[in-house]
């Protein structure tokens, strides 16, 4: 028999609040962190009394495999506070305490949100904007760790969960030593992810085993779509001690972006695989002080015809900004493959009689390549990056973004066309 009985805090309500008491079968010695049904052995529901009353039949330990069962008091609403006293009475020999913290979870608990002025609203993995959210580092100690994560919506007041149907989610991939927990993650393939999960419900929940890595995990939560404003609290259980850092300040990416453009006959000379015209393309000079890690990214963006044509605006502050907005619409633009693009592909070389290629990125009709250089030398003279098509005499525009450890050049080199 169990019994629970309310008492009011001297700052709280005198009224008995509706509470209740839940019984679970537990399957191990730590706090139960998803509700099933068909765990529940017996609840007594939620009453505004000073005192509710739970009979249940309970099998022993030994019958059990040692697993315990779990004891859930609550009041019915969250942020309401109250004092209790549960009592059990049994037939048999029995122990009741709290869960003991060296076989609980370890909670950490971030705080966080999407916002479009800050540019944290990136949107989820389907926009190249998805490197503007938060990201999280995270490592453990153990060679593996038992992982549950709960992100939850932080819902503007007036809202309600049913009225807000915005859809959330997160990813859980590979850290790379290219990142080493200090930087941003850039590239996300499939054999990177570990756990991604998604909905529109006010949580979305992930779980699973994650081995342990070198260079830990990143934790990225997105909205569906960019520059959506919301709030939220990622909740991260696991079964051993794990820190969870956001990735941000000064050992962050520097980041330098032009924007270009091929134009049949004069600079869409194709891949050096199929013509010499490869010399035609753009050339753009990146200079290093230092050694650093470089990634450099071509976008292909959409060339748009009529009236969504966009015209180069006036060198004024409201052509500026005019510009910067029309860049930030074209970096939300899904980055899946579209229809009408192209093979694409970006080359580094060096400075020579041969302009002599150093690495290249390889070719896909994605909206985004990239290309990896881990600790990049500096040279004797600038390096040269060449973003191209693979096809010659395409008309396309892009953007060259490259990401490095420390601060570099990167300035278009002015040729004529040979």
């Amino acid at each position: 028999t169990l019994t629970l009985r309310q008492h009011a805090l001297p700052h709280g309500p005198s009224a008995p609040l509706p509470m209740g008491l839940l019984v679970l079968d537990g399957k191990q010695i730590k706090r139960t962190l998803e509700y099933a049904p068909a765990d529940v052995m017996a609840t007594t529901g939620h009453d505004a009394s000073a005192e509710v009353v739970l009979q249940v039949a309970l099998n022993s330990v030994q019958t059990r495999a040692g697993r315990p069962y779990v004891l859930i008091p609550s009041l019915y609403s969250p942020t309401q506070e109250a004092g209790y006293t549960l009592t059990a009475r049994c037939n048999k020999r029995l122990q009741l305490q709290q869960v003991d913290p060296d076989f609980d979870w370890v909670h950490t608990q971030v705080k966080g949100g999407w916002h479009e002025k800050a540019s944290t609203a990136g949107g989820c993995l389907d926009y190249s904007s998805w490197r503007e959210n938060v990201q999280y580092h995270l490592q453990f100690t153990d060679e593996s760790c038992q992982i549950f994560m709960m992100l939850s919506k932080v819902l503007p007041p007036g809202s309600t969960p049913d009225s807000n149907t915005t859809e959330i989610g997160f990813v859980v991939a590979k850290g790379t030593s290219i990142e080493g927990g200090r930087r941003q993650k850039l590239r996300l393939t499939k054999d990177d992810i570990m756990m991604e999960v998604r909905g529109s419900s006010e949580h979305v929940i992930g779980k699973g085993m994650l081995p342990a890595r070198e260079c830990g995990y990143y934790v990225i939560p997105y909205t569906k779509y960019p520059d959506t404003d919301l709030a939220y609290v990622l909740d991260i259980y696991t079964s051993c001690e794990a820190t969870a850092v956001p990735v941000q300040g000064s050992e962050n990416w520097v980041c330098k972006r032009v924007a270009g453009e091929w134009i049949p006959g004069h600079n869409a000379g194709g891949s050096r695989q199929l013509s010499r015209t490869w010399l035609n393309n753009p050339f753009y000079s990146l200079t290093l002080q230092y050694p650093t890690s470089v990634v450099v990214m071509i976008t292909q963006l959409p060339r748009l015809v009529g009236p969504d044509a966009f015209k180069p605006p006036p060198t004024t502050k409201a052509g500026f900004d005019l510009a910067k907005k029309e860049e930030r619409r074209l970096r939300r633009m899904p980055a899946t493959v579209r229809e009408g693009n192209v093979d694409i592909g970006v080359d580094l070389c060096k400075d020579d009689a041969e302009t002599s290629i150093i690495a290249s990125s390889g070719y896909s009709s994605a909206t985004e390549v990239l290309l990896t250089i881990p600790d990049l030398e500096v040279g004797a003279a600038p390096y040269i990056l060449v973003p191209h098509s693979y096809e010659t005499e395409h008309d396309a525009k892009f953007q060259l973004t490259v990401y490095s450890d420390l601060p570099v050049q990167l300035e278009p080199i002015e040729k004529g066309r040979q």
